[in-house]
């Protein structure tokens, strides 16, 4: 039993179509597909999220060109494969582009471009939870009034300072310093001081 994928093939040509099943059956995959010739059955089957697309550049009323196009309209991150004859130019974006005479080869480019598209899926998942990470730290900060940083013992730097020290000092992230954060301090204490005098002498 082959690896299961889900295959949508724009060919004009039935007997094509089978070659390229064929192929991917050779390559260890076992391909639930479906071909389509013309765009309306192929925004149909759209609709069911294949995982990649095979498209042959013969089809004079509906080009591979123009299926990536409709793809990258619908913002649908699939891989396409184009084929061609030898004659027509590389349909532009296309993941892979093989010959109709290196269809041997087209399992393990399948491989390769469902592979890299799985790759590219799991780093955008991992920079959405960051985003969304960094967005609940940051909102956490605002709503509590306090100003995250980091402060290197080593060297004895502020090696970030979040923006909202302006309101709290009235100096910049890129003003403070060791020398200047010491007196801001030592300010404080001396005012705190002065006003707990004031308040026992009342």
């Amino acid at each position: 039993m082959g690896r299961p994928v889900k295959i949508l093939i724009v060919e004009g040509c039935a007997e094509d179509a089978d070659l390229m099943v064929f192929q991917l059956q050779r390559g260890g995959f076992d391909p639930a597909w479906s071909r389509v010739d013309n765009e309306q059955d192929y925004m149909t089957q759209l609709e069911q999220r294949p995982d990649a697309i095979i498209g042959n550049g013969s089809i004079p009323e509906f080009s591979s060109q123009r299926a990536i196009e409709l793809l990258q309209a619908r913002k649908l991150e699939i891989p396409f494969i184009f084929i061609s004859s030898g004659n027509e130019d590389a349909a532009g974006n296309a993941k892979a582009h093989l010959r109709m005479d290196e269809l041997g080869r087209l399992g393990s480019v399948l491989g390769q471009v469902l592979e890299q598209s799985r790759a590219w899926s799991e780093r955008r998942k991992v920079e959405e939870t960051l985003r969304k990470t960094e967005d609940m730290y940051r909102r956490a900060i605002s709503s509590a009034d306090a100003v995250p940083y980091l402060y290197d013992f080593k060297t004895g730097l502020y090696t970030f300072i979040g923006d909202g020290i302006w309101e709290l000092t009235g100096y910049t992230a890129r003003e403070i310093n060791r020398d200047l954060w010491r007196r801001i301090i030592k300010d404080s204490v001396m005012q705190g001081e002065a006003a707990g005098l004031e308040k026992e002498a009342a």
